[in-house]
């Protein structure tokens, strides 16, 4: 999308956009195509009203016939309308954002039932299996023979793991509490000796009660969906009480403890490292403090870290807070931004800034917040 954005009807755009970009009272067109036309560079931009582009090339058909033989009239009228072509060099000179949602197709849903291909979909498994995709399956809401064999009905099921054994292939499911499979191979272990040789005997119990193998064709008979969730090949996610010292390294979600014995020198490096890759970072509230509700902030309550930087001497972080319930001690009276950021806010805006943003020393990050999360999602 170009410009500001609030939705896509031509609304203003949003206080927090306002705050990212610094744009006003701008305007939101999609970028749909590009082409080449007698030597120039076209993009092929739409609006959600009538305020299209109207410059040069904008005469040009949006589409081929190809594609607008089967429409009908009105169809093609309302595409006139919105819709036309503009030169790069004009895209450049007209607009001041450009805005790219890199998403990819994230989610699988697989109807599963007794016609399904049993040789398609164990393909299929071995493929998300050594790509690390998560999968899951859900039972039918109702299915009678369900309780003889241990499921339940209309419940998730996560899809752990594939086999070949003794030519019948098989999958590991595990259930979320002691609803396992029992039917055919479920007296398989789960896992082989040398996975499960370190491990206590209350884990290994676990793993007895809410996993098991289960053949192909029992999987198509008795779930009726298989879930796949495709996540970035590189993504992973770290719990640790420690951090992690190379942000090079693939983990996605850093999940760090704070408290009074925090090293801070390493905290703020870390911060100022993260800062620069434009990781997104919150920090959430202790259970219970009873000093919070004295300085404004509230307990298990989440808070955005937005900012670094150096003030007389002191570290200080800047952290927003969702409603009104701000930190309010040492610092907080620091302008949230600089003049040159807010002069183009409003009145309510900055009044908004006033009640929901605030500096906060390092040190008091670590005494009143438990946990720092940084999404350390993928450079491009």
């Amino acid at each position: 999308m170009l410009g500001g954005y609030h939705k896509l009807d031509g609304g203003n755009p949003t206080s927090a956009f306002k705050y990212l970009t610094g744009l006003q009272n701008n305007h939101a067109y999609s970028l749909l195509d590009t082409c080449i036309h007698e030597g120039h560079r076209l993009v092929l931009i739409g609006a959600p009203n009538y305020i299209k582009w109207e410059g040069k090339w904008s005469d040009l058909p949006a589409f081929n016939e190809e594609t607008t033989s089967s429409w009908q009239n009105f169809e093609k009228k309302f595409l006139e309308r919105r819709i036309s072509w503009m030169e790069i060099n004009d895209l450049c000179e007209r607009v001041e954002r450009l805005v790219v949602c890199r998403y990819r197709a994230s989610c699988l849903d697989i109807a599963l039932n007794k016609d399904t291909d049993l040789d398609k979909l164990w393909t299929k498994l071995k493929e998300y299996q050594s790509s690390g995709f998560l999968k899951a399956v859900g039972s039918h809401k109702k299915y009678e023979d369900f309780s003889k064999k241990g499921l339940e009905n209309n419940h998730a099921y996560s899809l752990l793991d594939t086999c070949i054994h003794e030519g019948h292939r098989l999958v590991l499911i595990g259930a979320s509490n002691n609803t396992k499979w029992k039917g055919k191979w479920s007296d398989l272990p789960a896992f082989n000796e040398e996975t499960t040789r370190t491990w206590r005997n209350f884990e290994k119990k676990s793993v007895e009660q809410r996993f098991s193998w289960m053949e192909i064709n029992d999987l198509c008979q008795r779930f009726e969906r298989l879930v796949v969730c495709r996540y970035h090949e590189d993504w992973f996610e770290l719990r640790t009480e420690e951090i992690q010292l190379d942000s090079t390294k693939p983990e996605n979600c850093l999940r760090i403890a704070l408290n009074k014995d925090t090293d801070l020198d390493m905290l703020w490096t870390k911060l100022k490292e993260y800062q620069s890759y434009g990781f997104l970072i919150a920090v959430s509230s202790l259970i219970e403090y009873k000093d919070l509700s004295k300085k404004g902030l509230v307990e298990r309550h989440a808070y955005s870290l937005l900012d670094t930087c150096i003030h007389e001497g002191h570290r200080l972080v800047l952290i927003g807070a969702t409603n009104f319930t701000k930190w309010k001690g040492k610092w907080s009276e620091l302008p949230a931004f600089n003049e040159e950021t807010t002069r183009r806010l409003s009145v309510l805006e900055k009044k908004l800034e006033d009640q929901r943003f605030s500096w906060i020393e390092i040190d008091d990050l670590c005494q009143r917040f438990a946990r720092l999360v940084v999404c350390r999602y993928h450079e491009d």
